[in-house]
């Protein structure tokens, strides 16, 4: 199994978790990417979740955690995150109702929440909630770091293009 399937299986695996245990979340970022059409495989599979969540989501992964609910504080990011590996795939659940982004353009600390914009989307046989192509374009030109910042970009004007492409559609 070649690295991007051996992904979408941890996703596939990690989202109907999340279903079943009625937890509400989003599958966010280039993963989410993914589902409109992104073409780089993603670092890592990040899937956003509110504080009323945490218990069930160390619960049901408690297994597969390396970082315990943990604050990542930098230039980018004030967020509570925990890690997981599962099957080698960085899995990171990003806590929204407590978290900023720090805007690179204007250095705001923009509320997480504010991304939070689930749209449902299909995999395999379940229904997943993405986040939407307009949050994750808006996201993206916020948080060009200096250690993303070409993925990023290229990120956001392909996803341009996509959306682009959508709305000729309809």
């Amino acid at each position: 199994m070649d690295a991007e399937s051996k992904q979408y299986e941890v996703l596939y695996r990690v989202a109907k978790i999340l279903n079943d245990n009625k937890i509400d979340y989003q599958i966010s970022s280039s993963g989410a990417g993914k589902f409109y059409g992104l073409s780089r495989k993603p670092g890592d599979i990040d899937i956003d979740i509110f504080a009323k969540d945490v218990e069930a989501v160390l619960s049901l992964f408690g297994t597969f955690v390396t970082v315990p609910l943990s604050r990542c504080t930098d230039d980018f990011y004030d967020i509570d995150v925990i890690e997981c590996l599962i099957d080698g795939e960085m899995v990171e659940f990003i806590i929204m109702d407590n978290g900023f982004y720090i805007s690179h353009l204007t250095g705001e600390r923009m509320e997480c929440a504010r991304f939070f914009t689930p749209v449902k989307k299909k995999l395999k046989d379940i229904e997943v909630k993405v986040q939407s192509i307009e949050s994750i374009i808006g996201y993206k030109q916020h948080n060009l770091n200096k250690e993303k910042a070409a993925n990023q970009a290229e990120d956001v004007r392909e996803l341009k293009e996509i959306l682009e492409k959508m709305k000729e559609n309809t």
